[in-house]
């Protein structure tokens, strides 16, 4: 909108006799009435601004594969959950495991146990993802 030559206010350009504000004639008279150009407003967009969206199959899919090595949680953006599950999983299968190991069975299934406990668990959570609606990545973007 264009500015009263007298006052400085913004005017319609259905005012062009007399301004509203001052009461000035003819306001426009002399003043530039070219548009601005509203792209020099925005810069140009970044590829670190582009928002990348998590799939909700994909990260069903991580869970039911390589959620025992916390793979789908990294994929989400939730680094210390990932963390956690791979201490976990150390710490079941790989500690838990071998005092089994070395006290009662001697056999690699007393590592396979845990293995596959863990991974039944990561089974369900993945399959949990399908049907839920509520789930977010890291950054509060839903899942598509």
């Amino acid at each position: 909108m264009p500015r009263c030559k007298y006052c400085d206010e913004l005017i319609s350009r259905l005012d062009k006799d007399v301004c509203p504000f001052c009461g000035g004639l003819k306001p426009l008279e002399g003043v530039d009435n070219s548009t601005e150009d509203l792209t020099k407003a925005f810069s140009a967009i970044k590829e670190d601004d582009v928002v990348k969206h998590r799939k909700k199959i994909t990260a069903c899919l991580l869970y039911i594969f390589l959620g025992v090595f916390g793979v789908a949680d990294f994929y989400l953006g939730h680094k210390r959950r990932g963390l956690i599950a791979i201490l976990v999983s150390l710490v079941l299968i790989g500690g838990v495991g071998s005092a089994i190991f070395f006290t009662a069975w001697q056999s690699p299934l007393a590592y396979l146990v845990f293995y596959f406990a863990i991974e039944l668990v990561m089974i369900f959570a993945g399959l949990s993802y399908l049907f839920r609606h509520d789930l977010v990545d890291a950054d509060g973007e839903f899942l598509r």
